[in-house]
């Protein structure tokens, strides 16, 4: 199944409203990535990952996981990390104990506990995959933009200056604006301009999972750490995250 991302520009209060109000296509829009990007990170085989991905997924329609998250306890991306890693264990377990035919269901008690137990921080890997996809909705964002505008050059110089190209280091203004016929100021402009709609894409992607201002913040806070901390690809360049908390 291919990544499914949602772009919507809903609030962390419209986001708990469809998790509680059983909006699974939101579900598998914006959770499928990260999810399925984790699990292929952990298991042997892209098939396995797509088809535990899958399972995780089911899980949430058939057996009402959704009734378990709860706004109070904490953002639902650590609830979903949480029935994903669970999951992931009991994969491990089944093949230990395949040869006996002990197959056995996720106990829906023992996921109670262990989110309720579990610490603040998700796996890193987990953490990894989502602030990977925050980004990728954000870039979208940047280009989508542009094109209801009619300004393909803005996405242009935004992906030239803070994404560079095949060659090492980060084009200069009067290289991009001599690539893309633009003048210099043109393209100082674009990037500034491109970069307040990136970070405005991205604080609001934060915004729907988390609830609150100090939530948001700290989860902001910990993108940037993670990014200065070499925890995302290369390419995306902590030149975007300077208006962000420090980390």
């Amino acid at each position: 199944m291919p990544e499914k991302n949602d772009e919507t520009n809903d609030s962390a209060q419209t986001q708990w409203s469809r998790i509680l109000g059983r909006d699974y296509d939101y579900l598998v829009r914006r959770f499928w990535g990260p999810v399925h990007r984790y699990l292929s990170g952990k298991l042997s085989s892209k098939d396995e990952a797509e088809e535990l991905t899958q399972d995780v997924f089911l899980a949430f329609v058939e057996r009402d996981l959704l009734a378990r998250a709860r706004p109070e306890e904490g953002s639902f991306r650590r609830f979903v990390f949480h029935v994903a890693h669970r999951f992931l264990i009991d994969r491990y377990r089944q093949a230990g104990t395949r040869k006996r035919g002990a197959g056995r269901k996720v106990s829906l008690d023992a996921l109670a506990t262990e989110i309720a137990a579990a610490g603040p921080t998700p796996d890193e890997a987990f953490d990894r995959e989502w602030y990977v996809s925050l980004f990728r909705t954000a870039r979208r964002a940047v280009r989508s933009y542009y094109e209801r505008l009619g300004r393909t050059e803005g996405y242009a110089v935004f992906r030239l200056f803070f994404f560079g190209d095949e060659r090492p280091g980060r084009l200069s203004h009067d290289e991009i604006a001599r690539r893309l016929s633009l003048t210099p100021d043109q393209v100082r402009n674009l990037v500034r301009r491109s970069k307040l709609v990136f970070l405005d894409a991205l604080e609001l992607a934060v915004a729907e999972y988390a609830p609150s201002e100090e939530e948001k913040k700290s989860e902001l806070a910990d993108l940037a750490r993670h990014l200065a901390g070499g925890g995302l690809p290369a390419d995306l360049s902590s030149g975007l995250l300077t208006r962000l908390p420090e980390p």
